[in-house]
């Protein structure tokens, strides 16, 4: 739990839900955590007992699970396979065969390395003209943590429209979508 900015580690740039889903039925969720993503990608647990991975503390050790990240105006992405938990290396979502449909689902960053896809302002898994609508209304505002700063530079300008407008008409799978 974050009860101040002292507790957000100082290489942090934003925070993502990890979903552990159930084998037979990824659309079932069995355990949600908030986590942070650090600078250089990795993901660490809220509370800070971890410099690396996220506990999930009410699985079966030794069970397969689909593993899934959400953010907050990205759209979100699934395992492409079952992974036992807990896991002795960490699963990378960077690599586009980790993820469920691939390339459809992420960004290529270069360099063999995938991301999430930008322009998901609502979070409702479609990246559309809802989303441009967001991205208008937050124009105008100086807010400090905008819903459509897709490049978390803390300005709404034309790098995060190009972001959006990029990935403009692509929809999440469903399981991540609902």
């Amino acid at each position: 739990m974050v009860t101040t900015a002292n507790d957000i580690p100082i290489n942090a740039v934003d925070w993502v839900l990890l979903k552990v889903r159930d084998a037979t039925d990824y659309t079932v969720v069995l355990e949600t955590h908030a986590a942070f993503v650090l600078n250089n990608g990795t993901i660490v647990t809220a509370d800070g007992s971890l410099s690396e991975g996220v506990n999930f503390y009410n699985l079966v050790a030794g069970t397969d699970y689909y593993l899934s990240v959400e953010h907050r105006n990205h759209l979100g992405v699934l395992s492409a396979n079952m992974v036992a938990l807990p896991n002795a290396t960490s699963y990378d979502f960077s690599v586009v065969s980790n993820v469920w449909a691939g390339l459809s689902q992420t960004s290529d960053l270069g360099g063999g390395v995938s991301g999430l896809r930008a322009g998901d302002n609502n979070s409702d898994g479609v990246i559309n003209y809802v989303d441009f609508n967001f991205y208008v209304d937050e124009l105008p505002i100086d807010i400090s943590y905008p819903k459509t700063d897709c490049n978390f530079d803390g300005l709404i300008d034309g790098a995060d429209f190009t972001l959006y407008f990029g990935n403009a008409g692509t929809i999440g799978i469903d399981a991540v979508r609902y």
